[in-house]
């Protein structure tokens, strides 16, 4: 799988939320106003329950200095003893050296994204039906890998 170029537009699920009377924020844009590429991110919660193949794979591992200064900026979630800083920077390095677990680490640090650009693009989509589909095929996946290792 392609690691994704830098320059992307990115949101979290939780921020693309937010809402504009009854719509979507991006949603409530004149669609020329729209963002081209809306990739949702692993915040509080990883991206797990999808397929490998279906994750947009970022590259943030050459700048760990700016991620801590970055990630330093959000001072109230950590101030309680809760060390998100340091969860986020761990993550994002498990997830590089566990993704392709057949292949040489390409990056040293990865931050996964689901596409949510189709919910913006096309508004007849349900989020939440959008995110089954997801749900679903990973279900998919992992039973016909198990069955296959179980020889059904």
């Amino acid at each position: 799988m392609p690691i994704a170029a830098s320059g992307t537009m990115t949101t979290t699920p939780r921020r693309s939320a937010r809402r504009v009377g009854s719509k979507p924020a991006m949603r409530a844009l004149p669609p020329e106003q729209r963002p081209e590429i809306v990739h949702g991110c692993e915040v509080w919660r990883n991206l797990d329950w999808m397929c490998d193949s279906e994750k947009v794979v970022h590259d943030v591992g050459s700048r760990d200095n700016l991620a801590a200064a970055l990630n330093g900026v959000f001072d109230s979630q950590i101030a309680g003893g809760k060390r998100y800083d340091l969860g986020v920077l761990g993550r994002r390095r498990a997830n590089a050296t566990f993704f392709e677990s057949h292949a040489v680490d390409r990056a040293e640090s990865i931050a996964f994204a689901m596409d949510l650009t189709p919910l913006v693009r096309d508004e007849s989509l349900d989020v939440a039906g959008y995110v089954d589909g997801f749900i679903g095929r990973f279900r998919i996946e992992v039973l016909t890998k198990l069955h296959q290792r179980l020889g059904r």
